[in-house]
Parts: C-alpha cells; sequence; structure tokens
C-alpha cells in the first residue's frame, strides 16, 4: 500500500508532468498563432496547468467521493488542466487581435 510520503511524492510528479505537459501545450499553440513564446509565457503556461490540474483535481475527487466510486481519474485532470493553457491562449490572442481604443 502506497503511504503518506509516497502519494505525496506521486502527486508532486503528476502535477510537475502536466506542468511540463502544459507548457508544450502553450508552446504549440503560440507557434500555431504565430505569436511570441518566451520565458514568462512558459512560466504561466506551466503554472495554469499546475494550478487547473489541482482544481480539476479537488473538484473531480469530491465528485468522486459524492457518487462512492473512486477510480483514477489523472487522465481526465490532465485534459482539463491542457484546455485551461489553451483557453488562456486563445483568450490573449482575441485580446491582442482586438484592442480597445
Amino acid at each position: 500500500m502506497l503511504g503518506t510520503t509516497g502519494g505525496a511524492v506521486l502527486v508532486c510528479v503528476n502535477l510537475l508532468a502536466i506542468g511540463v505537459i502544459g507548457m508544450l501545450v502553450g508552446l504549440l499553440a503560440t507557434l500555431a498563432m504565430r505569436k511570441r513564446w518566451g520565458g514568462k509565457v512558459a512560466l504561466i503556461d506551466l503554472l495554469t496547468a499546475i494550478f487547473a490540474a489541482l482544481l480539476a483535481g479537488y473538484t473531480v475527487s469530491a465528485v468522486e467521493a459524492a457518487r462512492g466510486v473512486w477510480e483514477s481519474r489523472l487522465g481526465l485532470i490532465a485534459i482539463l488542466a491542457i484546455a485551461a493553457v489553451l483557453l488562456i491562449h486563445a483568450v490573449r490572442a482575441t485580446r491582442q487581435s482586438n484592442p480597445r481604443t
């Protein structure tokens, strides 16, 4: 059985992996939109993916606890985190293409 320390390490590794995947998705999104991608945007992508994964994890686990069924939903959480990064890039592209005057 997995202990508390092992579980904490597993959560940190998964969050870091989702953050790196979020950065790569952000890079591909900026390349597709022909926008600039640098260190600041990469950090924003990383933190957005990690925050979205944490929020999705808590929400999904609350729903699973209410249902009384516990399954691994890591794929769902990763998809929601990636979708959050793509949403941020879509909003940023919309704001840059339609500046307020």
